[in-house]
């Protein structure tokens, strides 16, 4: 099952849904997770967020994060079994940009930083949002191994 995961730059959200997933998932071959971001190319960020990097850090995630943040194009999306868009906004940029007119996906409500967040702002609101996905992800990974 392909598996995969949408947000804006990928360097934050989906990162973490992804990695996270392919923790819970690591002795389930069959699920394969992989993750993107609709804005990707515009992406200022290296490979990963400061704070995604210091989460992943924080909760030994590191061996289960791509290396690279990856642009969401038609083809990435019509290869994939499930699709979770971190946003209603991602939804509509995917079928708007990319001709996404699949029934196959969830639409989640996780919030993105703001540029006028501090320092010490975006650490504790990544770490909430983080909180969300991991619950999120969880329910996913849960109802995709009983069903």
């Amino acid at each position: 099952m392909n598996l995969h995961f949408v947000c804006t730059g990928n360097v934050f959200r989906s990162r973490l849904a992804e990695s996270y997933g392919r923790y819970l998932l690591k002795n389930h071959p069959q699920f394969h997770l992989t993750s993107s971001g609709v804005n990707a190319v515009n992406a200022q960020d290296g490979p990963i967020a400061w704070y995604a990097l210091k989460i992943v850090d924080d909760n030994d995630l590191i061996p289960y994060i791509s290396q690279m943040w990856i642009q969401t194009s038609h083809e990435l999306l019509a290869n994939q079994d499930k699709v979770v868009f971190m946003q209603p906004y991602h939804l509509a940029q995917a079928k708007s940009h990319y001709g996404y007119t699949q029934d196959n996906y969830l639409v989640w409500d996780i919030a993105d930083i703001t540029p006028e967040m501090t320092d010490d702002e975006i650490i504790d609101f990544s770490q909430i949002q983080y909180n969300l996905i991991k619950q999120k992800v969880e329910e996913l990974v849960n109802q995709l191994l009983i069903g």
